[in-house]
């Protein structure tokens, strides 16, 4: 890596709010920037390094898909091993970005920063923050500090690890938290700190293909066995359970559970979204104990929308069940975002 004046970064845009404007004739904005276009919208990222941008797709983020992000990872890959950028920043709309980060973070090889970030206010409003988290972002690619962090979520000045990051608000510019750790870093006055180390999932083969079809069953009070029912005649390459507290799900649904368990990979997160799940605390039927001799696989402190996206890059690597619960068992600190 070179002196400041020598980092090289890497903008790919993928549409998003950051990138929405008015569009005449149509109502609300619409992604129609590209990454030349909010590269050039921020003069002080020139006082960064060498910025090179690239309008990689033009889409709202809730319609982004594994294998977009799979191609994202490869892109960056290429970009940092044959043309030696110090790292990466892909911009795009926030709605999914607790997810796809997490994709990439479980496909993202090597130790140089690959960096999300976006806006929660568009760029016709007064105040907009994307120019401020893309600098933020790009200062946190070319930082030595950031580097073997995995894939980070920049936003409003905070930095935040992948598998922890949740979008908690609608329309706040401080839309992003991360439970229970908090943000592992800041950027302050250009100065980028890192106040946490987290350990890494070892990177995953990108899969050939896609299955993404693994559901989430919400556990609630009173509610209909309908769901469970349905994906037991229709078997899905998976089912995460998000169950109440600390990994609980009513009585009634425990025999549609097992025999899911029986057939593919169950696993069990808690609908809280921070916490760990237990594992020998409670002993009712429906806990986490009966749930786990049950063949329900424990994941964890992951949320259950991470859990999902785990779980689905493994089914599409082929594994079976008892490789997924062995290797979540073998990495379970990492694969729980131990902070240490």
């Amino acid at each position: 890596m070179g002196t400041h004046d020598q980092y090289k970064v890497a903008v790919l845009s993928l549409g998003g709010t950051i990138a929405s404007t008015p569009t005449a004739g149509k109502d609300g904005v619409i992604p129609n920037l590209t990454a030349t276009d909010l590269v050039a919208s921020v003069p002080e990222l020139a006082s960064v390094g060498s910025i090179y941008a690239e309008a990689f797709l033009a889409k709202p983020s809730t319609e982004l898909t594994f294998s977009d992000i799979a191609s994202v990872c490869k892109r960056a890959r290429e970009l940092v091993e044959a043309e030696n950028f110090d790292g990466i920043v892909v911009t795009q709309g926030t709605d999914s970005m607790e997810e796809t980060s997490f994709v990439a973070d479980l496909l993202w090889l090597g130790e140089a920063p690959l960096v999300f970030t976006g806006a929660m206010r568009n760029p016709s409003l007064a105040g907009p923050d994307g120019p401020g988290n893309l600098l933020a972002a790009v200062l946190t690619a070319s930082s030595r500090r950031a580097r073997n962090q995995g894939v980070l979520v920049v936003m409003n000045d905070e930095i935040h690890a992948a598998r922890n990051v949740k979008k908690t608000n609608t329309s706040s510019p401080a839309a992003f938290s991360s439970a229970p750790t908090g943000p592992i870093g800041f950027v302050t006055e250009k100065y980028v700190s890192m106040k946490a180390k987290v350990d890494r999932w070892p990177g995953l083969a990108i899969p050939e293909s896609w299955n993404p079809d693994v559901e989430v069953v919400t556990s609630k009070i009173d509610g209909s066995a309908r769901l469970l029912e349905i994906l037991n005649q229709e078997l899905p390459a998976g089912v995460v359970l998000a169950g109440f507290g600390g990994g609980h799900v009513v009585t009634r649904d425990v025999p549609l559970i097992e025999s899911l368990a029986k057939r593919i990979p169950v696993l069990l997160a808690s609908r809280t979204g921070s916490g760990r799940v237990l594992e020998t605390t409670y002993g009712f039927p429906g806990s986490e104990i009966d749930l786990l001799g049950r063949g329900v696989i424990h994941a964890g402190d992951l949320h259950p929308l991470k859990v999902r996206i785990l779980l689905t890059v493994m089914v599409s690597l082929g594994w079976p069940r008892d490789r997924i619960a062995s290797q979540i068992a073998a990495f379970g600190a990492v694969a729980s975002g131990d902070v240490r």
